[in-house]
C-alpha cells in the first residue's frame, strides 16, 4: 500500500523528476513556487512504495467562485506506470479535497490517449471535461537528437522559405535570459495579441520568465526589425525537453513572417542546450477547419507534422458544488462554439 507525503526539499524533488523519461516543467518545483506567487496553495505530494519515493504529483488548490479545485497538469510522475498506484492516488485525493474544501480535482494525465485508459478512469470515478477535447489533446513535437539540417528539412517548404527570408531581410534575434532582464516589450506585444485575439494575459507570464530563469530555464526571444519587435515569445528549457509557452506578434511588417525565424531560434537554442525534445504545444485536429486554434495550429504544422495524442482532460468530483461548475462550463461552451 502507497503511502502519500508532502516534500518539502526542492533537491529531493527535482532529484527525482530530472531522473524519469518525461519531464515536464508544470509538475516542477519551479512551477509550484510561480502558483505560490499568484496566491494559490501548492500541495507537492511524494508517493511512496516500502519507503521508496515511486512518484511525484504538483496540485494547485484553485479558489473560485464557480467552485474550489486542484489542478494538476502532466501529473503525476510515476517511475512506472501504474492503475493500482493511480486509484491509491484518486483516494488520497478525495481525501485531501475534502479536507481543503475542494469541489473537485481536474487532471491532465501524462498519458496517450486510448479508450482503454478512459474507461479506467470513468470506472475510478472521472469525467471527462466539458471543454471540447473529447478526442484527445493533440501536442506536437520535434526530435531534437537530429542533427539541426535534417530538423530543419522537414519544416514545410514554405516555413523554411520564411525562416530564411526573414534573416536575410535583416530580422535580429534578441535572447533575454536573466531574471532581472527588461521583458516589458515582450509582454506589451502579448496584451496587444491576447486582445486581437480574445485572450486574457496576467502577471503569472513575467513571474514564470523571473522563476524559470534563475535556474538558466527561461528564455524570452525576441525578433526586432529597424527597432521594434516583431515578435517576441517565452521558452521554457526544462528537464530534457524545450517548450514554447507564449508567443505574441506584432501587425507592423506582417510581410516579414518573423514570428517563423523567432521559433527557429528557440529550436536551435534547445538544440545547444543538449534538449531531446522541442515541444510545440496545443494545436487542434487538423481537419477541424473551423477551430478558435486552426490558425495558429497551421503555423506549428510548418515545423512538425510529429502529432502526439494525450488523454482528455478530466475532473474527479468530490461534492455535490461540481454539478453546479459543470453546468457552468458547458454553458460557456456553447457560447464559444467549441
Amino acid at each position: 500500500m502507497a503511502e502519500f507525503r508532502e516534500i518539502t526539499e526542492k533537491m529531493v524533488w527535482e532529484n527525482f523528476l530530472l531522473s524519469q523519461k518525461e519531464t515536464p516543467f508544470l509538475q516542477s518545483w519551479c512551477w509550484g513556487a510561480v502558483q505560490e506567487k499568484e496566491g494559490f496553495k501548492v500541495h507537492r505530494i511524494g508517493i511512496y512504495n516500502a519507503e521508496k519515493l515511486a512518484g511525484i504529483v504538483l496540485a494547485v488548490l484553485v479558489k473560485a467562485k464557480r467552485g474550489n479545485f486542484f489542478h494538476i497538469r502532466q501529473g503525476p510522475v510515476l517511475e512506472s506506470w501504474s492503475w493500482d498506484l493511480f486509484k491509491e492516488l484518486t483516494n488520497y485525493l478525495q481525501d485531501l479535497g475534502k479536507r481543503e474544501k475542494a469541489d473537485f480535482v481536474r487532471i491532465v494525465l501524462p498519458l496517450d490517449y486510448s479508450e482503454d485508459s478512459c474507461s479506467k478512469l470513468k470506472l475510478f470515478g472521472y469525467k471527462i471535461t466539458i471543454d471540447g477535447n473529447k478526442n484527445g489533446l493533440r501536442t506536437l513535437f520535434i526530435d531534437l537528437t537530429q542533427d539541426l539540417e535534417t530538423i530543419k528539412s522537414q519544416f514545410r517548404k514554405n516555413t523554411r522559405y520564411y525562416v530564411n527570408r526573414a534573416e536575410k531581410k535583416g530580422v535580429q534575434i534578441r535572447l533575454l535570459d536573466s531574471p532581472q532582464s527588461d521583458i516589458s516589450e515582450f509582454l506589451k506585444l502579448l496584451n496587444e495579441t491576447g486582445e486581437r485575439k480574445g485572450f486574457f494575459v496576467d502577471k503569472q507570464v513575467e513571474d514564470e520568465f523571473r522563476e524559470f530563469s534563475k535556474n538558466g530555464d527561461a528564455v524570452v526571444v525576441q525578433a526586432e526589425f529597424e527597432g521594434g519587435v516583431l515578435a517576441a515569445g517565452l521558452y521554457i528549457y526544462y528537464g530534457k525537453q524545450g517548450n514554447s509557452h507564449y508567443r505574441g506578434t506584432s501587425k507592423n511588417h506582417s510581410e516579414l513572417r518573423a514570428a517563423n525565424l523567432l521559433h527557429w531560434k528557440a529550436i536551435e537554442l534547445a538544440k545547444e542546450k543538449g534538449k531531446e525534445v522541442f515541444n510545440l504545444w496545443g494545436v487542434a485536429p487538423e481537419d477541424d477547419k473551423k477551430h478558435p486554434w486552426a490558425g495558429f495550429s497551421e503555423f506549428k504544422r510548418g515545423f512538425s507534422k510529429n502529432e502526439k495524442v494525450y488523454i482528455q482532460v478530466h475532473d474527479l468530483p468530490i461534492s455535490k458544488k461540481y454539478y453546479l461548475t459543470r453546468l457552468y462550463e458547458q454553458l460557456v461552451s456553447l457560447k464559444r462554439g467549441y
